[in-house]
């Protein structure tokens, strides 16, 4: 084959590629509430009432403590990225905020930030409060028997992406 026809062959075949690839869903990608770390924050934030309770009669021993509060950050979190978690509600508060869209910054104002979490709380607040009331009984259940697990959920929210260093060697050499 000619070097010619070959690269127009082979921009065909990337052209086709590249469109046949899915598209990111909407609100996907830069909004914060899919990013790993805010989840971790909102789990730690759950978590933290739960803990307190825990440790009311006495302060736990700080080994107890640092364990209860691992488990139960862990159960959070599984339950946030869950099909049924809050996610995309909470997606869409902050769809037109600050914290909206800041993958692409190189550089971001941290005051303007940290103002802009806290004016979204006001918004995600009674959206967690609502998802909790229903799923705390599990999650309660489940950090009583022990069973806490850093499994993922057997469905997850489609705009969360699971981190890759959380992903088998296997899968990762898939992607």
């Amino acid at each position: 084959m000619r070097p010619r026809r070959l690269i127009v062959v082979l921009a065909c075949a990337l052209g086709c590629a590249a469109q046949a690839a899915p598209k990111a869903p909407p609100g996907a990608g830069g909004n914060l509430a899919y990013r790993e770390t805010y989840i971790w924050y909102l789990a730690a934030q759950l978590a933290a009432p739960v803990l307190a309770a825990l440790a009311a009669p006495e302060p736990l021993p700080p080994e107890d403590r640092h364990q209860y509060e691992f488990e139960l950050t862990l159960l959070y979190h599984r339950a946030l990225i869950a099909c049924d978690g809050p996610l995309d509600e909470i997606a869409a508060t902050l769809e037109h905020s600050y914290a909206a869209d800041k993958k692409g910054a190189k550089t971001v104002d941290a005051d303007q930030l940290l103002n802009a979490l806290a004016n979204a709380a006001a918004d995600t607040r009674p959206i967690l409060d609502k998802w909790n009331a229903r799923v705390f009984p599990a999650i309660l259940d489940t950090f009583r028997a022990s069973k806490a697990s850093t499994r993922f959920p057997d469905c997850t929210n489609p705009r969360y992406t699971i981190p890759p260093e959380a992903l088998a060697p296997a899968a990762r050499r898939k992607q």
